[in-house]
């Protein structure tokens, strides 16, 4: 269905924004993000905002929404669906901004940005084959699900000035020690400012030994408490100087 209106709730409030087909719907990473940025984030001058694998918008949207940032936002993504819907919410939450169609940071060469989400796909992509969860979406981050969070880890530094907030996820359904291992070693101030655990859906249940081959190859990582497949989920923040 088109165009249909959900919601997510931060702060115990709900932010409404609309949902087209085919783009990726918010979740509990996308809710974690918004926390982690409106708990550390300060806005004290104009600021450029980046909502990096945007999707509907929603993250970035709902933090310029609630820290009443009015306008520097910019927003990209692969999918043109995703692209449209972005600027349908833009209209919606009476906002403005920059939205570009690109893989990771393309779209922005020699754009530098004061804050930086980065909300694409962190899980490996032999889970994304098998969940519920990206129908007809890509998932290109590789089968240890590193690939798109050590490229967007690598190339940061072009896209940031001095005192830029930044803020990725980190979950186990991927290497996740490989991801903070690598993190850790280019930014000293690394840290991580939220974390979830989260049984997988039930309908997830009867892959439970293709996600313990994923396991033991140290693709992923989960716990199995009371008969629940259990993963994390962390956002990380960092300050580069």
């Amino acid at each position: 269905m088109q165009n249909r209106k959900d919601f997510l709730i931060i702060n115990k409030k709900k932010i409404f924004y609309k949902l087209n087909k085919n783009v990726f719907e918010p979740n509990l990473t996308s809710k974690l993000l918004i926390e982690a940025a409106v708990e550390n984030i300060k806005i004290k001058k104009s600021i450029k905002l980046l909502d990096l694998g945007c999707g509907c918008g929603a993250v970035g949207l709902s933090i310029a929404k609630i820290l009443k940032i009015k306008d520097g936002l910019f927003f990209s993504d692969l999918s043109m669906d995703a692209l449209k819907n972005t600027k349908q919410n833009l209209d919606q939450f009476n906002k403005k901004g920059v939205v570009k169609s690109g893989s990771m940071f393309k779209p922005w060469q020699g754009e530098k940005f004061d804050i930086i989400i980065n909300d694409i796909s962190a899980i490996s992509s032999m889970v994304s084959k098998i969940s519920p969860w990206f129908k007809k979406i890509p998932c290109e981050s590789g089968k240890d699900g590193t690939d798109l969070t050590l490229e967007f880890l690598k190339k940061l530094n072009n896209y940031t000035k001095k005192g830029t907030i930044v803020f990725f996820p980190v979950l186990s359904l991927s290497n996740e020690k490989k991801i903070i291992k690598f993190a850790k070693k280019k930014y000293a101030n690394l840290k991580c400012v939220k974390k979830i655990r989260w049984p997988l859906p039930k309908n997830m249940n009867n892959k439970k030994n293709k996600l313990e081959k994923l396991k033991n190859l140290s693709y992923i990582n989960f716990e199995i408490i009371s008969g629940k497949i259990v993963c994390n989920t962390s956002v990380y923040m960092l300050t580069t100087i």
